[in-house]
């Protein structure tokens, strides 16, 4: 399909998203009012809708039916040099429709929304080029046993072969507690988001060290995987089609 985008204001895309009968916004976009009075937030919410009315047609209100009822949402939030990412994805079939919400000074409030309509086939490239471009992580990563970490808690410690205290708490700090230009979380979930409890994802954390990037799974084992754009595009393939799947067997009789 050809792609289509839009660009909207921040109170723009929450008047767009109202109108979808959605209160709460696509996390992690976020739109926090600047106007001093509520008098001038209302003139300019009538503002924004008039303006809406007449570019509202069949592909952008398409797109927003994605947005709203997706088989499977992506949200992408985390720093990148010191600036906010904010990201969302939505796939429904052949479809998928991307948030891009530009930084601003402050942490609480965002900026531009872009939105753009595609083919679902071009959804973890499309994300993951959203991501500054960084080598390989060059160390060998990093694997923990969830287990290990909570038993030196109540200062149980494994022994190395010459009969050495091993910590993994020690080697877990020094290998995250170093300097590092991005931290973002991926996170995928099975149909829409009605409100902002907690619901069951799959994912991964996106960490830049000095030695390059690597990709954070936590679970029952802690690992950091050195990776490059393509195995990181491989990855969230993988947990974008496993999330899009569970959700097709739970809720299209036609897809057993």
């Amino acid at each position: 399909m050809r792609p289509r985008e839009w660009v909207f204001s921040p109170l723009a895309f929450k008047v767009l998203w109202r109108a979808a009968d959605r209160d709460v916004l696509p996390y992690p976009l976020q739109y926090r009012s600047t106007f001093e009075t509520v008098a001038e937030h209302d003139e300019a919410w009538k503002t924004e809708a008039n303006g809406l009315h007449r570019i509202l047609d069949e592909e952008l209100y398409g797109a927003l039916r994605v947005l709203a009822e997706p088989e499977a949402r992506v949200e992408v939030a985390g720093a990148v040099n010191g600036d906010r990412l904010r990201v969302h994805a939505a796939l429904h079939y052949q479809h998928a429709v991307l948030l891009e919400q530009e930084p601003t000074g402050s942490p609480y409030r965002g900026g531009t929304v872009r939105m753009t309509i595609f083919d679902a086939r071009r959804l973890s490239h499309r994300i993951v080029t959203l991501l500054p471009n960084a080598p390989r992580g060059r160390g060998p990563g990093l694997e923990i046993s969830r287990f290990d970490l909570e038993a030196e808690d109540g200062g149980v410690y494994r022994l190395d072969h010459d009969g050495a205290a091993r910590s993994s708490l020690v080697r877990a700090k020094r290998f995250f507690e170093r300097p590092r230009d991005l931290v973002v979380h991926v996170a995928a979930y099975a149909g829409p988001a009605w409100d902002n409890r907690p619901a069951p994802s799959r994912g991964f954390h996106v960490m830049d060290y000095p030695d390059g990037r690597y990709l954070v799974r936590n679970g029952a084992t802690l690992q950091a995987v050195p990776v490059d754009r393509m195995g990181l595009q491989i990855d969230l393939e993988r947990v974008v089609r496993f999330t899009v799947t569970s959700h097709r067997e739970e809720h299209d009789p036609s897809y057993r």
